[in-house]
């Protein structure tokens, strides 16, 4: 009798919880807050919200977030009524960040805000207000925020989750002359009275700095994706300084006697040539051109006076938004205040592709106008010409960074010719006449000087007219890159020997994405399987003329082709080092299981190890970490794992350049064990979650998990994803996969991850998940099943005499031996301990 009223209980108790677990709102039994410090023990053993409420008895700037030294996050709402529908409705409010994760809200006077935080144990938050009526967020030009000194300006609107962009007003009305500086904790730009200002990374905030003067008003708009808020105050930096340049104009412009570096800006009317020049020396000093202030921070300089000079001369462009900066570097005090002249220039021939120099006759040398510059020259080649157009500097490979030389069509970009320092050919052979350009960039220290020739198209020198190789020896003909054609009589291993000094390749095409055949390289052979009668292009780079080659119709050997690869018998292979770059196995799965395949060789990023299943398309490159138990370091090795089936061909390829000895590979198989297999899944239930390994594509993880109708949830502490199956059979064949990846959950205090699916009618029952992506160790819950537990009772037996458990026809259904238990399922069953028995119903 006593284990039946057991059971009774048990099921009663689990129906009251059911009832008790009530729909009442968060915000009703909201916690009253405080300016300053609120903390709360939240004693739940899962992370659960937390409400505080406060209401603003004044317009106030609020800063809320989390205790000091926690990054959990606040959520600040609140209810607002619908006067004519008397419906509530709460809005959840858009913050302007302040130190992550505080952030500021405009709280209105006589409105109560709810924050709340998710978290459990000992939590809390930080809610601090300033008193400011200048909370509506400038949403419009005609209320713009005026901007106070001093205190935090909130622009944008906070009541709004929409993140499409939108612009926020505000003003400024100066009643001294200085520089305002607005400061954010996060990058920001305005426009202020037709400027753009870009924030500048200072001491962990960007600052906006924009010079004022007293009595005019500032204007400014702010795109904006959400709210923004800044600091503002007037600061008055000396006149000169980076803050407050001077303004440079067209003529003479003073430079202090101090030494000191001076800043200028300049805003040219037209795009040209800025040229600045003095009589004056500058000793151990110099001129700088910025584009913009932006450029002085990451100290990107666009032209330079010699050490010493003032003079520079550099071609700028037309913004007037955004202006020059000219820095006069003074490191020695003049007697007296000196100056320099300021000058916009047009360009001059040359200068310009538009206005190159003309080139009418070849050949022809020339002298660019000054050491440093672009310079542009021009060739008429006539129709039919069918020549290379040659351009020689005498630079050799000597030339300075930043030195160019380019030959390129004119209307044509660069790409689309020849570029370097020296000895440049491009091919010229149009049937109509075509001007082309010679482009001269110099960083030199003095003009360089340059000859423009035809020379002569000879067979080899370009792809599309190849000269014919021949087996066995060939010698070049000229220097440089040359191209040649062979077709092999059979099919067979093609082998070029090169000189060690040339580069060896076989285009597939003439064009220039067709790409290349992939060879091998062994000292200076380069060999792979070619067809017999089909030509093959040849590619020879740095050549010297009366260099060799020679070409050879040769056997593969086993194990140098996919097709015929080397046997290995037993769990080992010992590589010859002189085979080591290009060497394919073949190993066959002796058990269903797990294969290890490892490598001795010291791990190159140079060579390669690939495997994979005889009738794969493409390898897979064979590499992981080991970590050293004892120093926690770790390095990259040649191994990996895959899961085989009995009599399955694996194949691996070496591509180990420089050996110095054998190197072993290991094949090592091992029985599955669970997860590793779809028919030994993790199996997963609600309230007993697992803990999976790292899983990868070649070593996936198989969990099952048994869902009714509805949505299934699940939980992870850590990223995975894969595929999942909704019955055996499809996950057997890989049929029918849906991808999953889990979402990461930030409205947590501990990493979190979820997916759900939604279960319909018919596809409840085992689902099969292949994760091939985890991070980590993983642990992995399943939170919600919805299979039907309805009227399950359990039957605890905590005496040493068995209970048996008999359907109502006679049918044993359990036997629940000492200290086990077991479960029933709805319907009518019999009892029998002790002697007696008792009938009990399970609804």
């Amino acid at each position: 009798m006593r284990k039946t009223l057991l059971i009774a209980a048990v099921l009663s108790m689990t129906v009251t919880a059911t009832w008790a677990d009530g729909s009442a709102s968060k915000y009703d039994t909201a916690i009253d807050a405080t300016i300053g410090e609120n903390k709360f023990n939240q004693s739940q053993e899962r992370p659960d919200s937390v409400v505080w409420k406060f209401t603003a008895d004044k317009n106030y700037l609020a800063k809320v977030g989390p205790l000091d030294g926690s990054y959990d996050y606040v959520y600040v709402s609140t209810i607002i009524k619908d006067a004519a529908t008397q419906k509530s409705d709460t809005i959840d409010l858009n913050g302007a960040s302040a130190d992550y994760p505080t952030k500021y809200f405009p709280f209105a006077k006589g409105s109560t805000y709810y924050m709340t935080i998710v978290a459990k144990g000992e939590t809390g938050i930080n809610l601090n207000v300033e008193e400011n009526d200048n909370i509506d967020g400038g949403l419009s030009a005609d209320k713009p925020v005026t901007i106070l000194l001093d205190k935090v300006n909130f622009l944008g609107n906070a009541y709004s989750s929409d993140y499409n962009g939108y612009n926020a007003y505000a003003k400024f009305d100066a009643t001294e002359t200085g520089v305002l500086v607005l400061t954010n904790s996060n990058y920001f730009s305005v426009d202020c009275n037709g400027n753009n200002y870009t924030g500048e990374y200072s001491n962990s905030t960007y600052q906006i700095k924009i010079p004022v003067e007293t009595g005019k008003s500032y204007n400014f708009t702010f795109s904006l994706y959400s709210p923004t808020a800044f600091k503002a105050e007037l600061t008055f930096p000396t006149q000169g300084s980076i803050d407050i340049p001077f303004a440079a104009i067209e003529g003479e412009n003073t430079v202090p006697a101090d030494n000191k570096d001076y800043y200028y800006t300049y805003t040219p009317s037209s795009t040209g040539y800025l040229n600045i020049s003095s009589d004056k020396s500058l000793p151990g000093g110099c001129v700088k051109v910025y584009e913009s202030k932006y450029a002085i921070q990451y100290d990107q300089v666009k032209a330079k006076s010699e050490t010493g000079s003032y003079n520079v001369r550099v071609e700028i462009q037309y913004q007037p938004t955004t202006p020059y900066y000219i820095v006069v570097s003074r490191t020695d005090k003049a007697e007296a205040d000196e100056t320099f002249t300021l000058a916009m220039e047009a360009y001059k021939q040359g200068e310009t592709e538009d206005s190159p120099i003309a080139i009418d006759e070849l050949p022809a040398t020339k002298t660019i106008p000054t050491a440093q510059g672009t310079y542009y020259y021009s060739v008429n080649v006539p129709a039919n010409t069918n020549k290379f157009l040659h351009v020689e500097t005498g630079l050799g490979e000597n030339a300075n960074d930043g030195t160019l030389v380019a030959i390129y069509p004119k209307g044509s970009y660069i790409y689309s010719g020849v570029k370097g320092f020296d000895n440049l050919d491009l091919a010229v052979s149009n049937t109509v006449d075509q001007t082309y350009l010679i482009k001269v960039t110099s960083a030199e220290s003095t003009p360089i000087t340059f000859t423009a020739s035809y020379k002569d198209i000879n067979k080899g020198d370009l792809i599309t007219d190849p000269a014919d190789a021949n087996l066995g020896k060939n010698t070049v003909t000229a220097n440089g890159t040359r191209y040649y054609t062979y077709t092999p009589t059979k099919n067979c291993k093609l082998v070029l020997t090169a000189t060690p000094e040339m580069t060896v390749s076989f285009p597939m095409g003439t064009g220039m994405w067709d790409g290349n055949y992939d060879v091998t390289k062994k000292g200076v052979d380069y060999y792979f399987a070619a067809n017999g009668g089909t030509p093959y292009l040849i590619k020879l780079e740095n050549c010297v003329a009366g260099d060799e080659f020679s070409i050879s119709e040769d056997e593969f050997e086993q194990g140098e082709t996919k097709d015929n690869p080397i046997s290995v018998e037993g769990s080992e292979y010992t590589v010859d080092k002189d085979k080591a770059t290009n060497l394919w196995l073949s190993y066959k799965a002796k058990k269903n299981g797990i294969l290890t395949i490892s490598c001795d060789a010291v791990y190159d990023y140079s060579s390669m190890i690939e495997f994979g299943k005889k009738d794969d398309l493409y390898l897979t490159g064979m590499m992981s970490t080991e970590v050293d138990p004892t120093t926690g370091d770790s390095k990259t090795i040649y191994a990996t794992t895959l899961a085989v089936s009995e009599g399955d061909e694996i194949i691996v390829h070496t591509q180990l350049n420089s050996l110095t000895e054998d190197t072993k590979i290991t094949f090592t198989e091992r029985d599955f064990t669970e997860g590793e297999t779809v028919d030994m899944p993790y199996v997963i239930e609600v309230g007993k979650p697992v803990s999976l390994p790292v899983a990868t594509r070649n070593a996936p993880v198989w969990v099952k998990a048994k869902l009714g109708v509805g949505k299934a949830e699940f939980k992870a502490d850590s990223y995975l994803s894969g595929d999942y199956f909704k019955n055996l059979t499809d996950a057997k064949s890989s049929a029918n996969a849906t991808s999953f990846y889990f979402n990461a959950d930030y409205t947590t205090s501990e990493a979190t991850y979820n997916y759900s699916i939604d279960v319909k009618e018919g596809e409840e029952g085992d689902f099969y998940f292949y994760i091939y992506s985890t991070n980590m160790i993983t642990k992995l819950e399943l939170i919600k099943s919805n299979v039907s537990t309805d009227g399950i009772a359990t039957i605890d037996n905590t005496d040493t005499e068995d209970i048996d458990v008999y359907s109502i026809n006679g049918s044993k259904v359990a036997t629940v031996k000492n200290i086990t238990s077991a479960n029933l399922k709805s319907g009518v069953y019999v009892i029998y301990s002790n002697g007696k028995a008792k009938k009990i119903v399970v609804r």
